[in-house]
């Protein structure tokens, strides 16, 4: 995921770095919101599935915005913990086409992928080995998770643009969305389970396709800086 994220940090300055921006200059010659212009945004908040006050994960991202009158495009993603990561792209209308608003509210879709990790079952982990387990005998636990995976994400956004100066704006947003997550992991084999020679023992977990109960729906709170670019 952190190499998706660079990838399409660095496709949105290539994309930006050749965007040609008309300007739309009302009475006093300040352009207050461009149209035809493309907005890079860095962004912090909060990501939260299920629960918010319990799931609540931070978050930092950044997107590329492109504006046309009352239409709005977006791709981005962000960095987070415990299934939070996603890189996704937005279609947004804008509330006012006029280049001469100071503040420009939009609503919109989005949709991506998130990565996850496995979800363990807390039963399979105690009830899994055939052959009991003394953890008396073992001095190390070594716990192999699976490979993140991602999943298809879809939701939708409702935020404004604030300007503060000439091109630049304070950017806030919530953002309801659906993940569809749907793994849990179990183990790779009974052998695995048993305490080595050593002492020790080294767990090797593994995903299935079987259903477990997973927070599908969540919220996310941005606020970050945008700057219009010339």
């Amino acid at each position: 995921m952190k190499k998706l994220f660079t990838l399409i940090l660095c496709v949105a300055f290539a994309i930006s770095a050749s965007a040609q921006t008309r300007q739309y200059i009302d009475g006093r010659g300040h352009v207050f919101n461009g149209n035809d212009c493309f907005l890079v945004t860095l962004y912090g908040g909060i990501h939260a599935y299920g629960n918010i006050s319990d799931n609540a994960q931070c978050i930092g991202g950044a997107e590329l915005v492109y504006n046309h009158y009352g239409f709005r495009a977006s791709i981005g993603g962000a960095y987070g913990a415990q299934n939070t990561s996603h890189g996704q792209l937005g279609l947004y209308w804008n509330f006012t086409g006029n280049a001469n608003i100071k503040h420009r509210a939009y609503i919109g879709v989005t949709g991506g992928f998130i990565q996850y990790g496995g979800i363990i079952d807390q039963d399979l982990l105690l009830n899994g080995a055939s052959t009991h387990v003394d953890l008396s005998e073992v001095h190390n636990i070594k716990l192999t998770l699976p490979e993140n995976s991602i999943a298809p994400t879809v939701g939708a956004r409702v935020g404004i643009d604030w300007r503060l100066g000439r091109s630049i704006y304070l950017t806030t947003a919530v953002e309801g969305s659906r993940n569809f997550i749907n793994k849990k992991v179990t183990f790779n084999s009974v052998e695995a389970q048993l305490p080595l020679e050593d002492g020790n023992i080294d767990i090797k977990l593994k995903t299935t396709d079987d259903p477990v109960p997973v927070n599908h729906w969540g919220l996310k709170a941005m606020i970050g800086i945008s700057i219009r670019l010339k």
